[in-house]
């Protein structure tokens, strides 16, 4: 144990000199935020109103507190993951000298109450042996963690949970970044996104989900046909109507689609790097080999499955920009958004 202190110890100085080195640069950073702020409309006044330099140089202000703002953004967000981190290692060496740790993660809600032994060991609750251990952040993770401590398993299930334990204790890289992904809530819930997978399709599959790129392409060549070749206008209208038609067929539940996928979206988003970083991994214990399986099922990372589902959701975005969303309808836009988020596989085992 003393040497996982020392390790602890000393990366623990380390992430408070980064913490303090991220609180100075956002501080010099906001300043120049808001100073970039102020000039643009110093600039757009000296350009516009008093004509004293060309309208192009008032771009320039605006640029530099674009950028500004970004890093700024970034800086937070770093600062975010250091806090995260020093209490990851705070704990750590809480738990290392057998101090508790109030966490507030007391694995409560998942005790049942006539558990034989749960309340009685300190097993889940305040001050328990879940809130000690329990660095998961996300609930199914704290779920299996609960489930652990509380329901017995055959020798040779622990022996491999064993296995994978020892092979995690000397990887504290991985430790600390899965324990400091995502947004500052202590538990990230994924209800929505476990809402979303269990309930049925409610658009069709085989053929008619090929027919509304069929249909874009036909409404389009014809309307091209027309500009080129002045062709009969009857084509490029029967072409839309049939659309048309086809749209209405499906208007119903395709809205029901696209708005249910924003909030999975989201959830599914703060995923993206945990898993990606889980796929890079090289493990050697079973349990481990057998997660990473899971997460790269028929040669499909996870990660990318879940990237495709959140950019589907991005592109749903595109119909409130004005600059192109009045075109999007005669692509099809929404419907063939739905239809392909339908056929988004993400159904990836417990572990």
């Amino acid at each position: 144990m003393k040497q996982e202190l020392k390790v602890y110890e000393e990366r623990l100085n380390n992430r408070r000199s980064s913490l303090k080195q991220l609180l100075r640069r956002i501080w010099i950073i906001g300043y120049a935020r808001g100073a970039t702020g102020l000039l643009v409309p110093v600039t757009l006044w000296v350009a516009f109103v008093s004509h004293m330099l060309s309208g192009w140089f008032a771009l320039l202000p605006a640029i530099v507190f674009l950028v500004v703002h970004k890093y700024y953004e970034d800086c937070h967000r770093k600062l975010n993951r250091a806090r995260r981190a020093v209490e990851f290692y705070e704990r750590g060496i809480a738990r290392i000298e057998g101090r508790s740790t109030d966490t507030g993660v007391t694995g409560a809600r998942f005790a049942e109450p006539t558990h034989l032994y749960a309340w009685d060991l300190d097993i889940l609750g305040e001050g328990s042996l879940f809130e000690s251990l329990c660095t998961a952040r996300t609930q199914c993770g704290q779920q299996t963690l609960a489930r652990w401590l509380c329901q017995p398993a055959a020798p040779t299930e622990i022996l491999r949970r064993q296995q994978a334990i020892q092979e995690l204790r000397h990887n504290v890289d991985l430790r600390e970044e899965l324990a400091t992904f995502g947004p500052e809530a202590s538990t990230i819930d994924f209800d929505f996104t476990t809402e979303w997978t269990l309930r049925p399709a409610l658009l069709p599959v085989g053929a008619v989900r090929v027919a509304a790129p069929v249909l874009v392409a036909f409404t389009v060549g014809a309307m091209a046909l027309l500009f080129w070749f002045n062709v009969a206008m009857w084509i490029p209208a029967v072409a839309v109507l049939i659309q048309l038609g086809f749209a209405l067929r499906y208007r119903k539940r395709v809205l029901d689609v696209t708005l249910s996928i924003r909030e999975p979206a989201r959830e599914l988003g703060l995923l993206n790097a945990p898993l990606q970083r889980l796929e890079r991994e090289r493990f050697s214990s079973a349990k481990l080999c057998e997660l990473k399986d899971r997460l790269m099922r028929h040669d499909c990372r996870a990660s990318g499955r879940i990237n495709s589902f959140v950019g589907f959701a991005t592109l749903l975005d595109y119909k409130r920009d004005p600059s192109v969303g009045l075109f999007l309808p005669i692509l099809l836009w929404s419907t063939q958004i739905a239809f392909a988020v339908e056929s988004c596989d993400l159904s990836t085992p417990r572990y």
